[in-house]
């Protein structure tokens, strides 16, 4: 629910802090960038002989108006459907929905910030079971991540959508996208921030040994598969990501943004894009939509609008247009929100609507992003794919 090539660690910090959907203030070196992306890269087998677990969102096809749910259950508290969130990393609910296990843990203190609404979030961090639920009453998967259990609700300078509140509650959301915040506590880390999505962090799946899913999710219109197949992968768009810098000395890599080239009224611009179920809107940094100014909907109506994965190549592995502030096609937003960050960084947030034309993958463990034709035929004239296997 929050905003997100590749030029050097201050625009890093700039993508986190300014127009990441979630994630709490700090930096870290998340890339982006405008250096050339690199080529994909297709092979055969990487997926098979590999299980998956589908959680259907409870609240029903993916939507302009709402952010997509999933049912779970954090500790030993009341099962809730919780906002699934691409744009954001870290699971936060109000004290309502939390009740500590006899093995949950206290860390301290923390908080969140949102800047696609100026909202943060300050409470307490505990480490406890978040359990992955398929309805309201089956649990088919775990993690053991830290959670933020809020008690204070403040609001940026200018904040978009924001009030200040006092112990607020009916806050249920969890953030489970990449490269996509710092984390809770201090010091600000990418890497703990990874470390608390419980998509990527399973302890315990039903049905199946867990070292037979690979870690990463298959988002559609109709729910988000934990892990991957081949069958699932059939005739993908595969895209490399590169390696976060701050990892590249750990065991288990991290990976920065998906590059994208943006394409305003016929000027395109190498950049990076995010696919985020937490907005419904798209918003896009100045240097992409130049020479449209920061607002919503002042990107006049009419114009194109071209997003290209990952780069302007030809032939283009995906890519997808609409006109702005016109009906034109599932995939385009309710919205055009030209983001007033000062940098030259190139950047759009697609909004959830992109997964009316689009299945989307995320491989954690390799490193790549993928792009699936969802069958809506109705899509069918404003995207375009080219498989790599």
């Amino acid at each position: 629910m929050q905003i997100r090539l590749l030029r050097n660690l201050l625009a890093s910090i700039l993508v986190i802090a300014l127009v990441a959907c979630g994630g709490g203030g700090g930096g870290n070196s998340s890339g982006g960038g405008n250096l050339a992306p690199q080529a994909l890269t297709p092979w055969s087998g990487l997926y098979d002989g590999l299980n998956t677990v589908y959680l259907p969102y409870a609240n029903g096809a993916i939507t302009t108006a709402s952010v997509p749910t999933i049912f779970a259950k954090v500790g030993n508290g009341s099962v809730v459907e919780f906002g699934m969130d691409t744009g954001s990393t870290g699971t936060v609910l109000s004290p309502e929905y939390f009740s500590a296990g006899i093995n949950d843990v206290l860390q301290g203190l923390g908080t969140i910030t949102y800047s696609s609404s100026g909202i943060i979030w300050s409470g307490e961090v505990w480490r406890t079971k978040v359990s992955l639920m398929s309805s309201s009453t089956q649990v088919v998967a775990e993690a053991l991540v830290d959670v933020l259990v809020v008690n204070d609700q403040s609001c940026q300078i200018a904040a978009r959508d924001c009030t200040n509140k006092p112990n607020p509650t009916g806050i249920h959301f969890m953030g489970v996208g990449f490269n996509s915040g710092t984390g809770f506590t201090n010091p600000p880390s990418v890497v703990t921030a990874a470390a608390n999505n419980p998509f990527t962090n399973l302890t315990h799946v039903n049905g199946f040994p867990l070292d037979t899913m690979r870690s990463g999710w298959i988002l559609n219109r109709q729910g988000v598969y934990l892990g991957m197949s081949s069958q699932l992968t059939q005739n993908f768009a595969f895209v490399k990501l590169v390696q976060n810098p701050d990892t590249l000395n750990l065991a288990t890599p991290l990976w920065q943004s998906a590059p994208a080239a943006i394409g305003v009224n016929g000027t395109i611009v190498q950049g990076v894009s995010l696919v985020d179920t937490g907005v419904g809107e798209m918003f896009l940094s100045p240097v992409a939509a130049n020479p449209f100014p920061p607002g919503k909907n002042t990107i006049p109506q009419g114009v194109p609008i071209k997003i290209l994965f990952p780069a302007l190549t030809s032939p283009q592995p995906a890519s997808y247009q609409f006109l702005s502030q016109v009906l034109s096609g599932p995939m385009a937003p309710g919205s055009i929100i030209v983001s007033n960050i000062t940098s030259d960084l190139a950047f759009v947030n697609t909004g959830r609507n992109f997964l009316q034309g689009f299945n989307y993958l995320y491989d954690a463990v390799s490193g790549y992003v993928g792009y699936g034709d969802n069958g809506n035929v109705d899509a069918n004239p404003y995207r375009q794919i080219i498989p790599t296997q």
